[in-house]
Parts: structure tokens; sequence; C-alpha cells
């Protein structure tokens, strides 16, 4: 029996900073293989994507011995040739090693210290460590091998207290263990201010076309270990996804501590009133289904992070089982295999606005086993031309803090393409750093014009209109960034000391989740109409309060999809339908008819688009509501 899986991969080549979407991952089995030695195999090719496909027996444990020739990867149906192959077996590992050490996580500190040294034992010789400590603060991070006696008593050394940046070191994390392994990425893929090279040469980054010279083909991966909270990081959630679909390193997440009472404490902190609750009668309190869902949340996130770049989440919520999640943890990268080949040129297909969702299928011939890697990846629907260029040029800006340039060259971009939200994001993010809160807020009111559902744009506008004393507004958007996963806490305990909330504030935070996206298009319709549909169509579905637009179809209750089935005569008529699946698609629960008179007129697409999606709410709302 041959074994399909829909793999995940992402080109080497960067990806778009207006990546914002995601898939789901599961596991299947395959069987027949053949046993023949194994070398490191590359041919060529400049856009590799790479799969990092972890394989196990029945019992858990890794399966060895596969070839190239027991893989098969097919990009959007088209089978593609491999261009790189190497086994764990003979393909040393770089690694990062990210661990939580602050409050929340002081209970199970024997535990970690005496596990994670268990762990770089487990690790081989010719391996190397970057070890990365972080409380509110990352600390300075430390390239090793995994023996190392420095590396020891660092470990050691530093008690577990404080708060938490989690997002940052990750971020760090990711950079170093890219930098080790290809030395040409540019500057703001890794910085070399974090890269220490020890006498043994870890850390040091490999000869060019290092992929390409046998025997130094290595493997890459970051384990962290930690609640998944996060109160003191620069970068947020989003940009920690953005970071994770922009490298092809596999993050393997370790869950323990307790995040709902670093939580808890910052209320009380913060807010005498809130502080009142927190007594004997607090889990009677209407907070109580916020904290404990913020404390899920977060534990969904560190599985999401892992499983959208062909990792896992492994809990280890207790002393006891810290060690058999660092065990599982070692299982996984002994029975990876790392697989690539080059990406095809030309071939796009429909997504989220401004990208192209790419399925990979792999199949693999191995009796009784199962195997996980990434589902796919995002390449941009057309090109932005000038505008594009423009916005990632301001990136650089924004990060040397040159904020007035960057406003400059984003007004440029504004005049060259208008519909493209990055734009307004990016330069609201300038005129915040420089006060000028009017126009950012303006700019991200145009974001969320383009893209309604975009928790970090309601995230930065609830803040914006909150500091210029719009409390009705700021509780609106606040609601909206927590609907699509932000963290909005600490907003929230400060809107609650000067505002009270709306009435239905938990039926709110508890709305039904849709995902928003468009399906395969009617030969005839161009894309830019396309992108102005869902753009309509966002915009009607995000005016219901308790339906909740989220970014990630991974986070959704039910995916919306909107279908272009027919265009026909002059002036253009659609014929469509708007339907409600599973969030995998893969399942039609509930469809609208959807009928366009004239696609070349604005007002003839809201019209037909606004009748569809109000029958689509009231039946959601009977359906899924509370």
């Amino acid at each position: 029996m041959i074994l399909r899986f829909k793999a995940s991969v992402l080109s080497l080549s960067i990806v778009s900073l207006s990546l914002w979407g995601a898939a789901d991952v599961s596991g299947y089995a395959g069987q027949a293989r053949s046993q023949r030695q194994q070398m490191p195999v590359y041919r060529g090719g400049v856009d590799l994507v790479v799969l990092n496909v972890a394989v196990l027996d029945d019992d858990g444990e890794p399966v060895t011995g596969l070839t190239a020739e027991d893989f098969k990867i097919s990009e959007d149906g088209v089978r593609q040739e491999i261009a790189l192959f190497a086994s764990s077996s003979n393909t040393p590992l770089d690694i990062a090693l990210v661990l939580d050490m602050s409050g929340s996580v002081a209970a199970s500190a024997p535990a970690i210290k005496r596990d994670a040294k268990a762990f770089l034992d487990a690790l081989g010789p010719s391996d190397c460590v970057y070890f990365v400590p972080f409380q509110e603060v990352v600390h300075a991070g430390t390239w090793s091998a995994p023996d190392a006696a420095a590396l020891i008593y660092l470990l050691n050394r530093i008690p577990l207290q404080g708060g938490t940046a989690l997002y940052d070191a990750l971020a760090r994390g990711l950079a170093n263990v890219n930098r080790a392994r290809y030395p040409n990425l540019p500057e703001d893929q890794g910085s070399n201010d974090y890269l220490r090279v020890d006498g043994d040469n870890c850390g040091s980054p490999l000869p060019p076309a290092s992929l390409g010279i046998p025997g130094s083909v290595r493997r890459t991966a970051v384990v962290v270990l930690s609640d998944g909270g996060d109160e003191h990081s620069e970068a947020t959630y989003a940009d920690t996804l953005v970071n994770a679909w922009s490298n092809t390193v596999p993050i393997f997440s370790i869950g323990v501590g307790d995040a709902l009472e670093p939580v808890a404490r910052r209320f009380r902190n913060t807010d005498k009133r809130i502080a009142s609750m927190m007594d004997d009668s607090f889990r009677s309190t209407r907070l109580v289904w916020w904290l404990r869902a913020y404390s899920r949340e977060l534990q969904k996130r560190l599985r999401f992070l892992s499983e959208i770049t062909g990792g896992r989440l492994v809990l280890g919520n207790g002393p006891a089982t810290v060690r058999d999640a660092f065990d599982e943890v070692v299982k996984m990268l002994r029975s990876s295999y790392l697989v690539g080949y080059n990406q095809p040129a030309g071939n796009v297909s429909p997504g989220i606005s401004g990208l192209s969702w790419h399925q990979v299928d792999v199949e693999i011939l191995e009796e009784d086993a199962s195997f996980f890697v990434r589902p796919g990846y995002y390449r941009e629907l057309h090109d932005r031309g000038g505008a594009e260029q423009i916005v990632r040029e301001s990136l650089e800006l924004i990060a040397a803090e040159r904020h007035s340039e960057a406003v400059k060259q984003l007004d440029l971009a504004a005049r060259l393409d208008p519909g493209y939200w990055p734009i307004y994001l990016h330069r609201a993010r300038s005129l915040l750093r420089t006060d000028r809160l009017e126009d950012a807020r303006d700019d991200l009111l145009a974001t969320l014009e383009l893209r309604p559902e975009l928790g970090l744009a309601h995230e930065l506008l609830a803040d914006t209109v909150f500091r210029l004393g719009n409390f009705k507004l700021a509780w609106y958007h606040a609601i909206r960034a927590a609907q699509d996963g932000v963290d909005m806490l600490p907003l929230v305990s400060e809107l609650m000391r000067v505002s009270e909330g709306p009435p239905d504030l938990a039926e709110q935070l508890s709305a039904v989740r849709i995902f928003v996206d468009v399906g395969p298009p009617a030969v005839e319709i161009d894309q830019a109409t396309l992108l102005e549909l869902l753009r309509v169509l966002r915009s009607e579905m995000s005016v219901a309060t308790d339906i909740a637009l989220v970014s990630k179809s991974s986070d959704a209750t039910a995916a919306l999809i909107l279908e272009t089935q027919v265009v026909s005569g002059r002036p253009r008529k659609l014929e469509g339908k708007l339907v409600i699946r599973d969030r995998d698609w893969r399942q039609a629960i509930r469809d609208e008819k959807l009928e366009i008179d004239d696609l070349d007129d604005q007002a003839e697409i809201k019209s037909g688009i606004s009748k569809a999606a109000y029958e689509m709410r009231v039946w959601i709302q009977k359906t899924y509501g509370q």
C-alpha cells in the first residue's frame, strides 16, 4: 500500500511578509520499503523546497534505512524530482534549545534542568546546540557541543523566575540555526551579533553551497520548552508565525507550567477592582471563562506553531513527564529525513489574498509506519511590482527605527498600489512610533477595510483609539483581536479601569469563528476582480459581532468559501455560491446562491454579495449561536 500525506514545505527563497494563513497537519501510514544504504543526495536548484519528514513505526520508534527512492513528492498534483535527500543517521543536527526559565514554570524547575541535560546527552557527538534561555529578557545565546561543560554550567546557574519573552527567544533561535546552515542569508534573517563560534566550530557558517557537499549537509531544528505565555516580547504571535513560515526549520514544543497564574497575577498587579475578584470566589467571576480560554489558547498556539513547521507539541505538564516529553522529541529528531525538490516556476492557485497555497503530497513506501511534515507553502498570486519591493525596503527602515523615511517610502507605495494592505499596516506602525495617532488610526482603518479579519490590525487599532480616548471603539477592536487569538488581556485590564465593557462580552469572545476565502476561480475571472469579491465578502461578514472572522483556517469552526462558477456575457455576469465547509474544506455543510449582474459595477458587486452574505449570516447565527 502507498501512503499519501498532504505534506508541508517552504521554499528557501524569502517569503513575503504579508503571509498570515496556514493549514492543519496530520499523519498517516505507509508500507513496503527496500533496505538500501543511503547517502546525502543533492542535484542543483536555486529555490529549493525542503521537507523534514519524520517517520515512526507502530511502536513510535524511528524508521531507518529509507532512501530517496522510497519517497514520492507532488506539488499541486504534479510529480517532482527529489533534488536533496539525507537521513538522520548520517546528517548532523544544528539545534536551538529555547528554554523558558520564567517563574511560571518554576514548579517544574528540578525536572526541567535535569531532563534538559539528559536531552543534551542523547544528542550525537557531531551535533551542535545553540542554547537560548529566556525570562522577561532573552539571555545571550551560546553555541556549543552538547556535552560542553560550559553549557551544563549555564543551564544549572540560571534561576527560574520572572516573566517571559517567548516570541523574541524563538526569533533568536530560528535566526541562529539558519545562519549556521545557510551563510548567504541576508543579515535580517539572523544577526551575527548572536553567533558565537566555539573551539569545536559549533555555530560556524558552513561553506557556500554546503547542501551540495557530501558530508556537509546538516539538519536544523528548534526545541522550545515553555507554557506558551508571553508578556515581554517585542515580537507578536503574528510575527512569530510569519517567521516560522519563512524558515524550513521544524519547531518541537514541550508544553509545561501553568500559564493561568501569571495571567491572574497580571490582573492583580494592574487593577485593584480586578484584584478584589482574586479570592476564593475568583473562579465564579465572568473573567474565568476568558482566563481559562486564554490558557487553552496558549497551548493551542504552541501546537499550531509546531505543526505548521513540521514539528510537534509534546505535553510535559508535571515533573514526572518532562523527561518523557524530551525523550519523545529525541525520537522524532532521530526519525527525520531531509527531502527537497526544486520549486516549480509559474504555477499559481488561489488562496488568501495576495498569496497562493501550494499543496504538497508525499507518498512513502514503508510498512506499518506513520510520518508527519508541513502541509504546504504559500507563494505570491501575482507580482505587486514596485509597491511590494518598497514595502520590503520600508521594513528594513522600520527595523532600524528610521520611521520618517519609512513613512515617505510607504506613501509612494500607496500611490503605486492603493489596494495592497501591508502598506497601510506597516505605515501605521511607523506613525505610532512617532506618536502620530490620528494618522495611524486612519491607516489601520484602511488596513481593516481590505482585511477585516486581521487580528494584528485590530490589536493596534484598539490600543491607538484607547490612547485617543475612544473607549467604545477600543472595546470593539480589542474583542475583534481577541476573537482572532490575540492576547488582549493587558489592554482590557486598562479599559476596565475607565469604561464598562459590552454586556455581552463573554458571548462575543465565544463567538463562532469563521475563516473566509475563495475557491478555484472561474476561468473567465481576473485576479483583481477575485480579490475585490473576497474583500467585499469579508467586509459584509464582519458586521455581525457574534461572528468572529479569523485569519487562520486552523482557528476556525468552519470555512466560508466564495465559489465563482461561471462568468458570461457583456456586462460580465457572475453565477456562483457561498459555501460553508468544515475548516479543512472537505465537507460542504451549507450553500447560498450568489449572482452579480455586472462585475464591473462596484454597486452591483456589493448588492449581490450583501444579499447572499446576509442569508449566510442568519444561518450561521441560528446554527452556531449560543
